[in-house]
């Protein structure tokens, strides 16, 4: 692969901020000496995140339509939260399957990670969980989701057929399925 020299970041400005997210204006030079601005986002406490797969003992895939505000519609992922001070990245995952989705499991394994997106600085640490017991959900104010359940054939053709389209959701799966988890 070619050495490739990154762009110098000439300043950074925070243009909004809020207890979650902040968002943030880059400004970069290329090795021509051009200057350009970029849009970036971070997370106002942590910079990681936890999603895990939770599936239960009849081999469920136990997944969330949740509202998104970045697209103003539902999208189906599996539990995700930023991490929080304190707790383990495994801890974390933990936490948010039983508020998401009710299922609690103490057979955890850890999968891999990922970044969030391009234009974000979000570490994702992936999980599956195995032999689930689903029980009550416990939401926050602005959580709004439906718990949905599949078998691996069903939330494979809603991943081809685009239904099921968040990019952390089919990577989380993939290394899920890449893992013999699935």
């Amino acid at each position: 692969m070619k050495n490739m020299n990154k762009p110098k970041k000439i300043s950074e400005k925070v243009i909004f901020e809020n207890p979650w997210r902040k968002v943030l204006l880059k400004e970069v030079k290329n090795k021509l000496g051009v200057s350009s601005i970029y849009p970036s986002t971070t997370h106002s406490g942590e910079k990681f995140a936890t999603m895990i797969i939770p599936i239960t003992k009849n081999k469920e895939i136990v997944y969330c339509k949740e509202w998104r505000i970045g697209i103003e519609d539902f999208v189906y992922n599996f539990p995700f939260g930023i991490k929080e001070k304190g707790i383990s990245f495994e801890d974390n995952a933990k936490k948010e399957m039983k508020e998401e989705t009710g299922c609690v499991s103490n057979n955890i394994f850890y999968l891999g990670e990922s970044i969030f997106a391009n234009y974000d600085d979000t570490i994702v640490k992936y999980f599956v969980a195995l032999d689930c017991e689903i029980g009550e959900n416990n939401l926050g104010d602005f959580e709004f989701l439906e718990v949905m359940k599949s078998n691996k054939e069903l939330f494979e053709e809603n991943i081809k057929s685009g239904l099921i389209n968040c990019p952390v959701t089919i990577s989380c799966y993939t290394l899920a399925k890449l893992n013999l988890f699935l």
